[in-house]
């Protein structure tokens, strides 16, 4: 049986054909609600996503928007746009009577273009791109916005470059608690200008390692040592700091607009909470041992969750954040002098749950305790348990 050859023609296989409703929170705490909707050939060469949240109150618009193009094979070439009502400010004169609020409007312009190596023992992949962030203000008074010619009117525009590569010899086995063995190793360096005032361009960098080495103990997967480091630099007329403390997981959307778990962060310290130091320069490290306790073979639930995995971690974190001497004038970047200055360092152990919703989304539920063993004055010693969502590393 034969058929007529025709053109690929990938457009009406991109037309949108379903849509989900979403449920977000505004800049104000008010419910927002929209949309969203993807599409992708059956080549994979293109593929599209977008989504829209509304505020009723405010008439105020989030928007994503992405598109990728892999129809040459390497490199991936990737554009989005992102629009977000972010921020409601305080306006105060010299005097500090209120005078208003302004709420901030942030629009983000995103072009890269990534090379991904795949080998049967180690894997390249290099990212390169700009962006383009637009920064704009409203008033529900006009008079707040100031002078014509003051940056609440006239708003600010921030460029930037980047460039992030890494290269891993990592290895995971299918029923595996984690990456067994293998080492990784990433960098993120970026570059940002405010446009019209060049002498503000500032760049940053994070060099980040993994290591792990499998152990030989009995278990239906293999124990694991794991080893991560982490260093972080920035320039004198940087804009914005790095963090320590908190916990690092992901974030993940359970149900449209119920988001839970934590953000990934840099310098997390696991037993302290987040932002509890800042500074310029950081470093941070993390010993953990792995070790598997329990494959499910029958868990019943009312609910459609199905069991897999249950392992268990016990770690120790460590990070430090500081300025050195020329910067600690900038409050905004850097703590005052003294104020909890030191390193920091916790220990403690998870829980974790490998299980699925709806048998084919699955999840890792991370329940931990930790509690610091060193920590300048002014980090509360007390220690806290936590519930979140993700691998650490």
């Amino acid at each position: 049986m034969t058929a007529r050859s025709r053109q690929y023609a990938p457009l009406r296989q991109l037309w949108p054909r379903y849509w989900l409703p979403l449920v977000g929170e505004g800049r104000q705490g008010e419910a927002i609600f929209g949309a969203s909707t993807s599409g992708v050939d059956i080549l994979e060469r293109h593929a599209w996503e977008a989504n829209v949240l509304m505020s009723p109150r405010t008439g105020e618009t989030d928007v994503f928007s992405a598109y990728r193009y892999a129809g040459v094979g390497v490199p991936v070439f990737d554009a989005s746009f992102s629009q977000e009502w972010d921020g409601t400010f305080r306006v105060v004169n010299p005097a500090g009577a209120t005078l208003g609020s302004v709420a901030r409007r942030r629009r983000f312009l995103t072009a890269s273009a990534t090379a991904v190596v795949p080998r049967v023992r180690w894997s390249l992949s290099s990212t390169v791109g700009a962006q383009y962030e637009l920064r704009d203000f409203a008033a529900a008074a006009d008079s707040v916005l100031g002078p014509a010619n003051s940056l609440l009117r006239t708003g600010t525009r921030y460029p930037s470059v980047f460039v992030n590569s890494s290269v891993s010899t990592a290895r995971l086995a299918l029923r595996g608690v984690s990456v067994e063995e293998g080492v990784t190793l990433s960098q993120s360096t970026t570059y940002r200008w405010r446009e019209g005032a060049g002498e503000t361009g500032s760049w940053r960098t994070l060099v980040t390692g993994r290591a792990y080495a499998p152990l030989p103990l009995p278990g239906y997967a293999r124990h694991v040592l794991a080893v991560r480091g982490a260093a972080a630099a920035t320039d004198r007329r940087t804009q914005s700091e790095f963090s320590v403390g908190g916990t690092s997981g992901v974030r993940s959307e359970l149900l449209p607009g119920v988001t839970v778990g934590d953000p990934a962060r840099a310098f997390p310290v696991r037993g302290t909470e987040p932002g509890v130091q800042r500074g310029s320069r950081a470093l941070g490290g993390t010993v953990e041992y792995r070790a598997p306790l329990l494959m499910f073979r029958r868990l019943p639930s009312p609910l459609a969750v199905y069991g897999d995995r249950l392992s268990v971690l016990f770690f120790s974190d460590a990070a430090r954040a500081w300025c050195p001497a020329g910067l600690r004038s900038n409050t905004a970047i850097c703590l005052p002098r003294g104020v909890r200055d030191g390193w920091i360092a916790t220990a403690g152990g998870e829980l974790v749950i490998d299980l699925a919703v709806q048998y084919d989304v699955p999840y890792r539920v991370r329940v931990g305790a930790a509690a610091p063993y060193a920590a300048p004055p002014g980090v509360a010693r007390g220690g806290t348990v936590y519930v979140t969502l993700g691998g650490y590393f």
